[in-house]
């Protein structure tokens, strides 16, 4: 059974990159929202043991209680620090970890369950970002297999980083996957897209004023 890991930024500084279109009242309630949502389709896909969220947010924990979430703390040393104690962790519960960023809302569960089911043959399974630079899956069996390498341009970076241990990898493009909502243009497209889930659908009927031009 796969564990998952999601790190989140700290809710005020999240999503800046929006701040020329949206409140920080805004950008939180998105944040929060895809978050819930990518939890919400990590938790209904079969494969899943448990979900780790990195935040040090009390109040965020009891927001996703409910799903049973472990939230785990942020040591406030990069992100990729956090994911390392993060597999770590993992790694004494289960053989495989499945690191998801907070802002991909159009995951499915079928999608996760996709990449769980590649890992059967392959010990590392990876899905970049619609531009190919990001790395917006990444499932790693064992989950210290290699170290995380978020950053710019991680999906090479880790490719990189498989190839040069001999690792059985998997690049897994999905097109849900691959969206994520980083700036003006992904938020606009996120707007007018089909197949919004429930949380990130509440935040538009919360917010609907907003509108991103182009």
């Amino acid at each position: 059974m796969t564990r998952v890991l999601i790190p989140l930024k700290t809710l005020d500084k999240s999503k800046t990159r929006l701040s020329n279109v949206l409140t920080i009242e805004e950008r939180v309630g998105l944040t929060l929202a895809m978050l819930k949502d990518v939890v919400e389709s990590a938790v209904h896909a079969k494969g899943v043991e448990r979900i780790y969220v990195i935040n040090n947010d009390v109040k965020l924990a009891c927001q996703l209680e409910e799903y049973g979430v472990k939230m785990l703390r942020d040591p406030g040393k990069g992100l990729n620090n956090a994911l390392k104690r993060g597999l770590k962790k993992i790694e004494e519960e289960s053989d495989s970890a499945l690191i998801l960023p907070s802002d991909i809302p159009l995951i499915e569960p079928e999608d996760v369950e996709d990449v769980i089911y590649l890992s059967a043959r392959y010990d590392m399974v990876i899905s970049p970002s619609r531009n190919m630079k990001g790395t917006n899956a990444l499932l790693l069996k064992p989950p210290t297999l290699i170290p995380p390498l978020f950053g710019s341009d991680s999906f090479q970076c880790h490719l990189r980083a498989a190839r040069e241990r001999d690792v059985k990898l998997k690049v897994f493009e999905n097109e849900r996957i691959g969206f994520d909502v980083d700036d003006p243009i992904d938020l606009k497209t996120l707007l007018s897209a089909r197949g919004l889930h429930r949380y990130v659908k509440g935040w538009l009927e919360k917010f609907n004023h907003v509108r991103v031009g182009t």
